[in-house]
């Protein structure tokens, strides 16, 4: 005779609900919501110029060129840590890097701009919005992806100095640095798998206690793909539960 201990549905249906914490409210009155798609624009900083500028000194009338290059903007990254669940902290539509400072005389090149790099979980993919190519998949925890690069600083009047040429003035400005937008999207693997026969209440349970929306109706084979809720409890981590459809080979008992 065997051991195991059977529960009727209905009671561990009743136990799951009961059990589920209540949606959790922040102060500004609104609900703390698991976020796995995001939407940002990334602009790389754009490039210092040069400068043109000779060397004056008294008893020396043609010191000849000392303008220095422009400093490199800085680049936009992508970082990923283990330690982030979602992208809710990506609440931005922009993220740009710092510019590249301008050249300045007595051979001095402008600073290179700062970079901006932006946490994310592991697991994001990051796709070009235009082109729906693929950027990166940043699987791996401290992996780093560039988004959008600075623009090259230009050159100053002293890189320009030739035999031929001895005080030229000319001088190049800085590029602009790289924009596009991108989509981040998490890939997300479910703690909880919800399998069993047709129209048996896999939709209605997941419903009840998460935020997802799968379709509800009185007849089988009504949620035609998986659908992934997310339940928060008090200490703040996040429990994924997937409900499947029996036909992907998968039969409850």
């Amino acid at each position: 005779m065997s051991s195991r201990k059977t529960f009727p549905l209905c009671s561990v249906v009743r136990w799951l609900v009961q059990s589920a914490p209540k949606k959790e409210i922040n102060t500004q009155g609104r609900e703390r919501r698991f976020v796995d798609w995001k939407r940002v624009r990334v602009t790389g900083g754009k490039g210092g110029d040069g400068c043109v500028s000779f060397h004056r000194a008294a008893h020396l009338p043609r010191g000849g060129p000392n303008g220095g290059n422009g400093g490199h903007g800085g680049s936009v990254y992508l970082q990923a840590t283990s330690s982030m669940r979602d992208l809710s902290h990506v609440n931005r539509p922009q993220y740009r890097a710092e510019r590249g400072h301008h050249g300045k005389g007595s051979d001095q090149n402008g600073r290179n701009g700062l970079d901006v790099t932006l946490s994310v979980p592991v697991g994001t993919v990051v796709r070009n919005k235009g082109e729906r190519s693929l950027l990166g998949d940043l699987q791996c925890d401290g992996m780093l992806l560039c988004c959008a690069h600075g623009g090259s600083g230009g050159r100053g009047n002293l890189s320009y100095a030739n035999r031929t040429n001895t005080a030229p003035r000319q001088y190049t400005e800085g590029q602009e640095g790289q924009e596009r937008v991108v989509e981040l999207e998490l890939k997300t693997l479910a703690d909880i798998g919800l399998v069993g026969f047709p129209n048996v209440g896999k939709s209605t349970l997941l419903r009840l206690i998460s935020n997802a929306r799968p379709k509800v109706a009185a007849y089988p084979f009504t949620t035609l793909k998986p659908h992934i809720g997310i339940v928060e409890y008090n200490d703040h981590n996040y429990t994924q539960i997937a409900g499947k459809w029996a036909q992907l080979g998968l039969q409850g008992e």
